[in-house]
């Protein structure tokens, strides 16, 4: 049986602890089923147009990072004020932008949110076939947290983390909170 190049890729970058929903050696929260599926298609669909190349350090297509400016707007679903709710935080959001990651995306790329006196960080999964979550790198080593679609995770912005290889699209909502 062979193995598709996506996989062999990511067994290959990817020798890490999974860890079962709601277990973390370190701070990361998951909240499952935060919107409902209607606002959660509706975000999905409003931002699927709004997704470029941003640049080389980016990977797969980002949007820009004013959405909460944007989706205030006439015309468009404002996701921001649930989202916020559910995470139960006292600091201010401060930047969120769309991304969409698949199959082509190099990986890893690992990153923090380390900038403009972020504290949290937030990632919900607007569609997530895989449940692939997100990778944390801790003291040298690699951990998965799961996340399926409609979940989110939350983390300090100062934990290292890059998105998995993933075989189909994954939409994903990346919040930043001062």
């Amino acid at each position: 049986m062979m193995i598709p190049m996506i996989l062999t890729r990511w067994l290959s970058i990817f020798s890490k602890k999974i860890l079962p929903k709601k277990e973390s050696p370190f701070d990361v929260e998951l909240i499952e089923g935060v919107l409902t599926e209607e606002e959660r298609e509706l975000l999905l669909q409003q931002s699927i147009p709004l997704l470029r190349e941003i640049s080389e350090d980016h990977p797969g297509l980002q949007t820009q990072t004013n959405l909460p400016w944007l989706f205030q707007q006439e015309g468009y679903y404002n996701p921001f004020p649930k989202l916020y709710r559910s995470l139960g935080i006292k600091e201010k959001l401060d930047s969120a932008w769309a991304n969409r990651i698949d199959h082509t995306t190099e990986y890893p790329t690992w990153h923090h949110h380390l900038m403009n006196g972020t504290k949290v960080s937030a990632v919900y999964m607007l569609d997530n076939p895989d449940s692939v979550g997100t990778c944390f790198l801790i003291n040298g080593t690699e951990f998965m947290m799961e996340a399926k679609t409609n979940d989110m995770l939350v983390f300090p912005s100062h934990l290292v983390h890059s998105p998995p290889p993933t075989m189909s699209p994954r939409y994903s909502l990346a919040m930043d909170f001062q």
